[in-house]
């Protein structure tokens, strides 16, 4: 049975006409995803309206620019890239569009669109308002167009929505972004600081410890019952008794001054007080008597009571004069420890005071100047840096006017050292009776703070990178494959793919560089002509063991197409790809590698030996016995018969002498002769050769040099190393070494590490001749103190404070009088007083620290301050006390907090706008998707209309079995 179906025409009209606007819709819908697919492609608010300048050039035509406002500033851009702040909008059109949210077109006459071809009658401009809610993130206008505004609506209008919604948060982002940097960059270059500082706090409790498991004061452990649980060796040289002898007895065995029943009473303020000190007298087992100071030291230990006793000597200290001690030490740790400059000329205006921080500085040592001189001398400028600086601007010699100088700005600019910008504060010098003493200036570098604008750019770039680096991932994911390829065949490190026979399957540009063949080469050779370890019969074996292990590495040596032979790391692993065997193999040439562990273990030496002097200058306080140290390290590390410091240096000099010197028992010295000698000629060229020299000079066999003839023949010596030393005080020195055995060569390595032995030696004179110096300096450094920027305190034996400057006053809230007398911990909060205890303690046995501590002002407030603490001895090595410098930096914590916080708030920032990103291609998936889908429907729709088709051109009809 046969069944006709018939199709009207109009019918199948409809559907073509159906056709054609689905077909149109997806031409439409494809063309909007491309331009988003080019608009979310970039990053940046001017890489972003370019961009999106450009799509719609490229997509609707027209001359294209943009008006948008950012930061409360008006910004014009064109399609060409130029972008220009406005102070209004002047543009009547996008003024339109900004004020009523809507589309505006102005058409023009045909005379007015430059066409040539009457087919274009007329054509348009328009400006489109890109909306996001109800605020307009910009306007965009398209001059010359030859659709209309009702045209741009239907087509185009998911674009312009899209396009409004990039530059809206693009907008956002660089606002939000822009004031989140500015604050990160302003703490930034504090934080770096203060990582520094904590570094050197660490190093500080290293050496502390060190000093405790090494220390030289007598130790006593005793329980309540008076006897001792525990004694140091110290205590046993000390009292003349054996360790097992001490263990036996009490504190009255060796304490003839204290009752036997005052030690109850005794007991208890140890427990109550914790820790004090007292003076007492010890007995040695010969009898003999002596004042010893004792520090006690309460504490528990799994439920038992104990006192930890330190005992000291003070024979000595009690026959010093004390006070004058005190002084001397104080100024020379006061002057020293300042991190500022201090500077100071006397009552005729002549320069006469520089400390270490100004030397620095400066370059060089003061010299009697007038004051007319010192701008050109010193390299003052005005704090722009470029303007020599006035004789009546510097801040000294206003100063001495009788001027009080608060904040002066100035540069110094010496020969060979970068710009350091200066703020100085100085004041008159004057007696008690008003009569003028001269004066002093206290300058502070803040060269950091012009160093903060660079480092704040250089930050703002680095965070830049990071946002695009997170942005631009997704898009690099679909690139590595490809850069895969390339990177190998770039890379610096040879590659090399190599088949079960040996012979070579793929090598790359950094294989035939270090090897020498052309790629053509290396096909025709194997791994055994390059590497006679794996000759060609032992080539099987060595693959079996590869494809056992997977990987193997080992070192080798290659030989290169022209015979010579280089030394590599190779890293071979066993991979299977397509069915194929292979070794992936990668070779690195540790040529230099070799070169490197030769030179390290050279300057593991150096290290070592510079490391026995630097402990030699820094484990005590007697310069002249650290001098006369580090003199006996030199005639022990360079194995030489004579090692010696001379003065003067000076080829005009009348006579010389040898005033440090250290032997060998065989050959004595000039110092034995102890007097002067008078200046001969050869001795004087000797001189004139070392003033001109940059570092060691050798004289003798095998050097351009000769041997000063008199002197090598009077004291015995057939080679000579030496070099000028320049102190701060007193004219140049000669440090030398003398080797009389036989005629020696000295080395390279040996040559630097007397130079640097020598540098050391410069210093540590530079301190010994400016401790003698301060003894006369007295009352000037009392004016100093006063004028300081920094707090100072002084505590003295018993930790008490017996100093504090006006600064420390006005840091704490208190009178000085209401301060001195009274214990530093009355000031401090109380989790810190155990601290500040271990501290005290360190700073008996001679340590110096920095750190960081917290105290209560008069008010309630709490402050932080960064500590320098140095101990102060006396002639004998008696502890007087400690002086501290006090720099408040509680701004700086409150900026730390602040800077965590902030950067909290930009990582959170970054992830957010990951996730936006990672939203919006998600839409672009589920769009495309949506194109597929409708694609299909339109092939199935075609195919409906295909066999409408061949029915109608049958008679419409169609014939069904049934």
């Amino acid at each position: 049975m046969t069944e006709t179906v018939t199709i009207p025409k109009e019918e199948i009209e409809k559907l073509e006409e159906r056709a054609k606007k689905l077909a149109v819709e997806k031409s439409n819908l494809a063309l909007i995803n491309s331009m988003m697919i080019r608009l979310s492609a970039v990053t940046g608010l001017e890489n972003t309206v370019v961009n999106m300048l450009r799509i719609i050039m490229d997509t609707i035509g027209g001359s294209n620019h943009i008006v948008y406002a950012v930061d409360s500033y008006i910004y014009y851009a064109d399609v060409y890239g130029k972008t220009i702040k406005l102070d209004n909008i002047e543009d009547d059109l996008v003024k339109k569009a900004f004020e009523t949210h809507g589309f505006v077109e102005v058409a023009h006459a045909f005379s007015d669109t430059m066409m040539m071809t009457p087919e274009f009658t007329k054509a348009s401009t328009c400006a489109v308002p890109l909306m996001v809610g109800h605020e307009v993130a910009g306007v965009l206008k398209m001059e010359n167009m030859h659709i209309s505004v009702r045209e741009l609506r239907e087509q185009f209008m998911p674009f312009f929505n899209y396009a409004a919604i990039i530059l809206k948060n693009e907008l956002q982002s660089y606002d939000s972004l822009k004031t989140a940097f500015e604050q990160i960059q302003r703490t930034n270059t504090r934080l770096s600081e203060e990582i520094a500082e904590r570094e050197k706090f660490e190093q500080s409790l290293h050496i502390t410890q060190f000093a405790v498991d090494n220390i030289s004061d007598c130790l006593f452990m005793t329980r309540p019952d008076a006897c001792f649980v525990d004694v140091n060796e110290s205590t046993c040289l000390s009292l003349g008794y054996s360790r097992n002898e001490l263990l036996g007895m009490t504190v009255f065995d060796i304490d003839p001054v204290f009752p036997r029943e005052a030690w109850d009473s005794h007991w208890q303020e140890i427990k109550e007080r914790k820790s004090f000190t007292i003076e007492t007298k010890h007995r040695r087992k010969s009898g003999e008597i002596f004042p010893v100071e004792v520090t006690v030291n309460y504490f528990e230990y799994e439920g038992a009571e104990y006192n930890f006793a330190f005992a000291r000597d003070i024979t000595e200290r009690k026959r010093a004069e004390e006070i004058l001690a005190g002084e001397r030490e104080f100024s020379r740790s006061l002057l020293e420890s300042m991190s500022d400059g201090v500077v100071a000329c006397d009552e005729e205006g002549i320069l006469t005071l520089f400390n270490r921080t100004a030397r620095e500085w400066h370059g060089l040592d003061p010299m009697r100047l007038p004051k007319e001189e010192w701008a050109k001398h010193y390299d003052l400028y005005r704090a722009d840096g470029v303007t020599p600086l006035p004789t009546e601007e510097i801040p000294l010699a206003m100063a001495f006017k009788g001027k009080v100088v608060r904040d002066s700005g100035m540069a110094i600019i010496a020969k060979g050292q970068s710009p350091r910008f200066i703020l100085a504060n100085g004041s008159l010098i004057t007696d008690e009776s008003g009569r003028k003493l001269g004066a002093v200036v206290i300058m502070r570098d803040i060269t950091a703070l012009r160093l903060i604008e660079q480092e704040l750019r250089r930050t703002n770039e680095d965070l830049e990178r990071r946002v695009e680096e997170r942005t631009a991932e997704l898009k690099r994911a679909n690139e590595r494959l490809r850069l895969t390829q390339f990177s190998v065949d770039s890379a610096a490190d040879t590659v090399m793919w190599l088949k079960p026979d040996g012979s070579y399957f793929y090598i790359n540009e950094a294989a035939c560089r270090l090897l020498g063949y052309t790629r053509e080469e290396f096909w025709g050779i194997s791994a055994s002509d390059v590497n006679p370890e794996h000759p060609k019969e032992a080539w099987p074996l060595h693959w079996e063991e590869l494809k056992q292990k997977k990987t193997l590495s080992f070192e080798a040596r290659l030989r290169r197409k022209n015979g010579s032979f280089v030394p590599v790391e190779i890293n071979a692993n066993h991979i299977s790809f397509g069915g194929q065997e292979y070794n992936c193999a990668f070779v690195r040439d540790v040529t230099d590698r070799e070169k490197s562990e030769e030179m390290r273990l050279a300057n593991l030496r150096y290290f070592e030996n510079m490391d026995r002097v630097n402990r030699a200058i820094q484990e005590t306080n007697d310069l002249e016995r650290m001098m006369s140290d580090v003199l006996d390290l030199v005639l022990k590390n360079f194995d030489c018969d004579r090692a010696f410091l001379l003065y003067p240096c000076d080829p005009d000099a009348a006579s010389w002498m040898v005033p440090m010197e250290r032997n060998r028992p065989e050959y004595p010295g000039a110092m034995e002769l102890g007097t002067e000698i008078p200046m001969g000629q050869d001795v004087a060229e000797t001189f004139r050769t070392l003033l001109t020299a940059d570092g060691p000079v050798k004289f003798g066999p095998g050097t351009p040099h000769p041997l000063p003839a008199d002197a090598s023949v009077r004291f015995g010596f057939k080679s000579f190393m030496a070099m000028a030393l320049y102190p701060k005080i007193g004219g140049p020195w000669q440090f030398g070494i003398h080797q009389c055995s036989y005629a020696r060569v000295w080395t390279s390595e040996e040559e630097r590490f007397f130079q640097e032995v020598g540098r050391r030696v410069s210093d540590s004179l530079s301190s010994l001749l400016a401790h003698r110096s301060l003894q006369k300096s007295e009352e000037k450094y009392r004016t100093i103190v006063d004028t300081a920027t920094e707090g100072i305190m002084v505590l003295g034996p018993d930790t008490g404070i017996t100093f504090v400057n006006a600064r420390m006053s006005e840091m704490l809230g208190y009178q000085e009088e209401k301060l001195t007398g009274r214990p530093m911990s009355d000031f401090m909060l109380e989790e810190d007083i155990f601290d500040h205890t271990s501290k005290m303690e360190a700073r008996r046995r001679g340590v110096s620290q920095t750190y960081e501590r917290r105290f209560r002002r008069i008010d309630g407030q709490t402050i932080w301050t960064f500590v320098s603490a140095t101990p102060i001895f006396d002639e004998g090595h008696n502890f007087n006390g400690s002086f501290g410098m006090f720099t408040d930096i509680t701004e700086r914590k409150r900026a730390e907090q602040e800077l965590r916080r902030l950067n909290e708030k930009l990582e959170q920032r970054v992830k957010e706008r990951t996730s936006e990103l990672e939203s919006k291609n998600a839409e672009l998936e589920r769009m495309n998707k949506l194109f597929v889908g409708r694609e299909l429907k339109m092939i199935e729709l075609k195919d409906r209309i295909k066999a409408l088709e061949e029915k109608t051109a049958h008679g419409g009809q169609t014939e069904t079995d049934t």
